[in-house]
């Protein structure tokens, strides 16, 4: 509202500083015109007047698309900023397996969005108890989780109202010349992720959900072996 009244203001002043100008103007080039050269006055007054009157109307169209313009991107930056300050609802789901091959299961948890859209929706691994005994495991967290069929420099989800997406949060595999048996959360270093567990060990997972725009979810899952593979239950905060 203040900016509509700022340019009816400016529109007012510009419609009497023109008027003046006009008139002031179309009197002088008659008065030229008439003294050097005996042009009819009348023709030449109204002639001068029309034109001061087109490039009047063409730099006020200039400046009402201007204020259009800066309306409409403020209109956009303000949709936009309302979107970011509501606040979104995630919720957590699972996990289930997901046999990749007969060495290799993909434990997946499923992140399902509310109402409204939720910014920069993220997964991270940022506990483990017991430490796991393998040397390899540095327990440097937060570990970043990989979204399902993604690879890690994927770009964090953008989740509408209702969408969903999953993510590999215990991806485990059995060595066929060995055995041994593996849960693959080193995501810092892809080139080898496997951390070894024993068969009496039983691991506490803890995760953590984000975005940008709503509240962090914590939920833990429970990591064990049984019958010679890994299994991965949901477990109680």
């Amino acid at each position: 509202m203040r900016r509509i009244l700022e340019f009816v203001d400016w529109a007012a002043r510009v419609h009497f500083v023109g008027t003046m100008a006009l008139a002031g103007g179309g009197w002088a080039v008659t008065f030229f015109a008439t003294s050097a050269y005996g042009w009819d006055a009348a023709a030449v007054w109204v002639a001068s007047v029309v034109a001061g009157a087109c490039c009047a109307l063409m730099f006020i169209a200039f400046k009402v698309n201007r204020f259009s313009v800066v309306r409409g991107g403020a209109a956009s930056a303000g949709r936009a900023n309302a979107v970011l300050n509501q606040r979104a609802t995630l919720a957590v789901a699972g996990p289930r397996r997901n046999r990749a091959s007969s060495e290799f299961d993909k434990w997946r948890v499923t992140v399902h969005n509310g109402s409204t859209p939720a910014s920069n929706v993220k997964m991270r691994l940022i506990g483990i108890s017991p430490r796991p005994r393998s040397a390899e495991w540095r327990a440097e967290y937060p570990y970043p989780i990989v979204r399902a069929e993604q690879t890690l420099d994927a770009p964090a989800a953008e989740l509408n109202p209702g969408d969903s997406e999953d993510y590999d949060a215990v991806p485990a595999s059995r060595s066929s010349a060995t055995g041994q048996l593996s849960v693959h959360l080193n995501t810092k270093n892809l080139s080898d992720p496997r951390i070894a567990i024993e068969p009496d060990e039983r691991w506490e997972l803890h995760f953590e959900v984000t975005a940008r725009n709503a509240d962090a979810v914590q939920f833990m899952l429970v990591v064990y072996v049984d019958d010679g593979i890994v299994q991965v239950i949901r477990g109680r905060k």
